[in-house]
């Protein structure tokens, strides 16, 4: 006998690791939760009269109107499907709710960060080319010793595989710094981070309001030195490109607005 699919399997395309939601919802609304997770949550989303959930199935709610109702377009533009790669706020805000209720995924988080100020792609120089190590140095170095001015650190460039980025002060310093910050706040740094693939990038896009097309001009110096030299790989550098202004938007979005 020949089986269909189940209610449930209809509603998925794709494989294990990559699966796509149909689009399950006519109705999105923003309105008071039914129960809010704390006295600073007032906003929710509904769809269909159900609320939206996180990860760890929590109500999705949020503390201003002007998220709340971003993340809702993000879910009016779907189309047939969910597709989540253009959803970023709604990505965030999940996560960013978790944080604020889950110790562990903030001590997360603050890890990544701090690991990525031993590696920051903003403080390496290319120095067998040296027209590269200029323009990064141009750049580059402002923005590293505007993070050191307000950090009270000093992060340098690494010229060479000895070179020392951060010292054990420093980790610590923005340690401490990452730990203070507010839930919404740490998880939209995280992302900036990851995203520019630079604490010290992540840090000048969103408390230091360098421009959004700055900040990702700056953490793609090398690959673009690259392309000047050797030519433009059409489509694939467009797409990369715009997904990471996408999310550093979006991450400056969510540090303003949450």
């Amino acid at each position: 006998m020949k089986r269909g699919l189940t209610h449930q399997s209809k509603r998925y395309v794709g494989n294990a690791v990559n699966v796509i939601l149909k689009k399950f919802y006519k109705r999105v609304e923003v309105l008071p939760p039914k129960d809010p997770l704390s006295s600073a949550y007032k906003f929710s989303i509904f769809l269909d009269g159900k609320v939206s959930k996180t990860p760890s199935q929590r109500q999705l709610q949020f503390r201003k109107p002007e998220l709340a109702y971003l993340v809702a377009a993000e879910f009016d533009s779907q189309d047939q499907y969910l597709i989540p790669s253009t959803m970023p706020l709604l990505t965030m805000s999940r996560t960013a709710v978790d944080a604020d209720f889950d110790t562990e995924l903030r001590e997360k988080f603050i890890m990544d960060i701090v690991n990525f100020v031993q590696s920051d792609t903003a403080c390496y120089r290319e120095e067998e080319k040296r027209e590269l190590s200029e323009i990064q140095d141009r750049y580059l170095n402002p923005l590293i010793a505007r993070v050191n001015q307000k950090l009270n650190t000093n992060l340098g460039a690494a010229r060479g595989l000895m070179d020392t980025i951060a010292t054990d002060d420093d980790s610590q310093k923005i340690r401490d710094y990452v730990r203070k910050i507010d839930p919404w706040h740490l998880t939209s740094l995280n992302f900036a981070t990851n995203t520019l693939k630079s604490f010290i990038l992540g840090y000048n896009l969103l408390i230091c309001d360098l421009p959004t097309k700055e900040a990702v001009f700056a953490s793609r110096l090398e690959e673009s030195y690259q392309i000047d030299q050797y030519g433009l790989v059409e489509g694939f550098h467009d797409i990369d490109i715009n997904s990471t202004i996408l999310y550093a938007t979006a991450a400056k979005l969510i540090y303003e607005f949450s």
